[in-house]
């Protein structure tokens, strides 16, 4: 889709690096880890969010993001 062009091209511009995945698995949610939270945001709903405060959960989420980014190639 157009936004997902567009910050390709920009991470080339400020030589940053990107991932992308298929888009029949795009979340409906953006998903932020910090720490041990984990922000949750939808993006076709009423903008709400959602944070879970857990080590465990955190420390879950974040080694699934890194097989992912891991396995996935470089747009």
């Amino acid at each position: 889709d157009e936004i997902t062009k567009f910050y390709i091209e920009e991470s080339k511009k400020e030589e940053r690096d990107i991932r992308t995945i298929d888009p029949k698995y795009k979340p409906e949610n953006i998903e932020l880890i910090s720490g041990n939270k984990i922000y949750h945001f939808p993006t076709q709903e009423k903008l709400f969010g959602i944070i879970i405060e857990s080590r465990e959960i955190a420390h879950t989420r974040k080694k699934i993001f890194d097989f992912m980014w891991e396995h996935l190639e470089n747009s």
